[in-house]
Formats: C-alpha cells, sequence, structure tokens
C-alpha cells in the first residue's frame, strides 16, 4: 500500500463514519438507538462525542423553544475533521423562524443535523411507538443530510409531516424511488469514483 492508498483509505473511513454529539444530557438508551439506526440501516460507523453545552441565548423565552438554525450551526462547528456526517440529539423543543415548531433540522449541503426527543415521547407511549417516531425522523434527516429534499408520497419517511401523531399511521420507510436514490448515495460515499487520472 503506497501512501496515495492510505491516505483514500484514511479518507474513506472518515466519509463513514458519523459522529453523533449530545447536545445536553440525553437519555443514553436515546443515543444508543440513534447509533444503531446509523449503524444498522446506513452501514456507518458511530464516533460518540462529549456531551456539549448549549447556550442560553438559543432558547426563544416566548416560544419556550430552542431556535433550530442555531443549534445546528452550533452542531455543525463541533463536527470533528475526521467524520463525514454529524448528528446532534436534543432533548428540548425545536423551532424554525418562519416555519414553526420542527422536530429535526438538517443541511442539506453541510452534512449534520439535529433531531429532538421532545415532542416525540409521552409518559403513556409504549417502547415500540417511542422507536417507530425516532426511526422515522432519523431516517427523514438523514435523506436531507444526504441531499435530498421532501417525497410527495406520504407513505415515505422523507415525505414532510408537523404532527408527531401523523408518525403513529405510517411505517418508518423509504418509497421506493427515494431508497433508490439513498442507496445509490450511501455506495458513492462508500465507494467513491477515482477523479482524475
Amino acid at each position: 500500500m503506497d501512501a496515495n492508498d492510505k491516505s483514500a483509505t484514511t479518507s474513506r473511513k472518515a466519509l463513514t463514519t458519523v459522529a453523533i454529539l449530545p447536545l445536553g444530557q440525553v437519555d443514553e438508551a436515546e443515543l444508543e438507538f440513534v447509533a444503531d439506526v446509523l449503524r444498522n440501516f446506513f452501514c456507518f460507523q458511530i464516533k460518540r462525542l462529549p456531551v456539549a453545552r448549549i447556550p442560553n441565548n438559543y432558547r426563544h423565552l416566548k416560544r419556550g423553544r430552542y431556535n433550530a438554525d442555531q443549534l445546528l450551526n452550533f452542531t455543525l462547528s463541533r463536527k470533528p475533521k475526521n467524520v463525514g456526517f454529524i448528528v446532534g440529539v436534543f432533548n428540548r423543543g425545536l423551532f424554525v423562524k418562519n416555519t414553526g415548531i420542527v422536530h429535526g433540522y438538517a443541511f442539506l449541503t453541510k452534512r449534520a443535523m439535529v433531531y429532538s426527543t421532545n415532542d416525540l415521547f409521552d409518559e403513556c407511549l409504549d417502547i415500540k411507538i417511542k422507536q417507530r417516531r425516532s426511526l422515522w425522523l432519523i431516517l427523514h434527516e438523514m435523506g436531507h443530510v444526504l441531499g435530498y429534499n421532501h417525497c410527495l408520497d406520504s407513505s415515505c419517511a422523507m415525505n414532510s409531516t408537523t404532527l408527531i401523531k401523523d408518525l403513529d399511521h405510517f411505517t418508518p420507510q423509504y418509497c421506493s424511488e427515494c431508497l433508490n436514490k439513498i442507496y445509490l448515495k450511501i455506495t458513492e460515499i462508500f465507494f467513491p469514483t477515482k477523479q482524475g487520472p
């Protein structure tokens, strides 16, 4: 193996690694669930980061929620150079200025997302419902991180929804068209074609 091969292997390992950043105190079981989805569905390697303390001024006093734009930029600023993606996991409510309440938020081009468990869980819900909601949101936001917009198929995880209870009516999965796009993108990440001579 020459230096170029070693560099390409290191670069590929970085691209196929996702950093998980707990934004404040987050339940360990939720962090493990996110890691399992990213590892088992997308085949990514996982790097856990230390808990990050969120600046108080990200919280909107009247809304009682945190600014998702600020939190996403904060998450991106914590992305190590040796990873391809970063996922911020949060347990407080999020909002976007002109949109309102959101449950996750992602950049389409910068490989970063935030995901909030705040509105997903109700004390009376059983664990399977909680996990279905979490899985749907992780699939949805990762679809954005991989560069895809919303899908018009109402049963697809890339469909846009703002009501958490709507998620309970669907199986958390991509439609065949989105699944093909996602797999194509993942294949490009794991097996990049050489550029140039």
